[in-house]
Formats: C-alpha cells, structure tokens, sequence
C-alpha cells in the first residue's frame, strides 16, 4: 500500500526487513523465556520433542534475522535490481535451509512421528 501510494519502491524492500526482523525476535526473545512459538504453531504437523524444537527456534530465529540485516545492508548500497536478485536467492537460501532441518527432526522426532518427524 504505502509503495503504490508514494511510488517508492523501498516500503516493499522495508518490509521484508520489518518482517523477518520481528519473526526473528520474537522466535528469539520467547526462547529466552522457555517458550517454544514454533512448537505452537507447527506442533500438528511435526512431532519433535521439546529439545528439537528449542534447536529448530534458535536455528530459525537466527537464519531471521540474518535475512533481515542482509536486506537492509542490500536496500542501503544497492540499486533495486541488485536487492531483487537478493531476494530471489534469499528466498532459495530459505527454502533449502527449512528443508536441511529434516535431519534434526528425525534425529529428535518423538516416538508417534514419521521416521523423518512427521505427525502420521
């Protein structure tokens, strides 16, 4: 909205930082305080136990925040081609570390789950 609005392309690049920033903390800051987000809201779908989803959060917080200190490394000594080729290889950066964690599912999955973590 605020890119069509004001014809600057930089609110849609912001957004990404704003995004995985506060995912990122908050994942973070819960794991600080014992709390497992990820568990709550993938607990359905993956069954690990609390260790693995401890390792999954700080694994996931981290990546976060990464990405969004990337972005704005990128929206601020770029050109907007170059922060579009940023995304496109963060976006496959993503995707293939989400898939890398199948081995830390398997390797924590509870009893009921899939041999690779996965609630049957």
């Amino acid at each position: 909205g605020a890119t069509l609005f004001s014809g600057d392309p930089r609110w849609i690049q912001l957004e990404y930082t704003l995004y995985n920033g506060l995912l990122g903390s908050f994942i973070l800051v819960a794991l600080l305080f014992k709390k497992l987000p990820l568990k709550y809201m993938f607990d359905s779908l993956v069954g690990v136990t609390d260790r693995g989803w401890e390792i999954l959060s700080l694994r996931f917080g981290v990546m976060l925040m990464i990405l969004a200190f990337l972005n704005q490394i990128i929206l601020h000594f770029h050109a907007v081609e170059i922060w579009v080729y940023y995304r496109f290889f963060a976006y496959i950066f993503s995707t293939c570390f989400g898939l890398s964690q199948a081995t830390l599912t398997k390797k924590y999955r509870l009893e009921d789950s899939s041999p690779w973590g996965l609630r049957k």
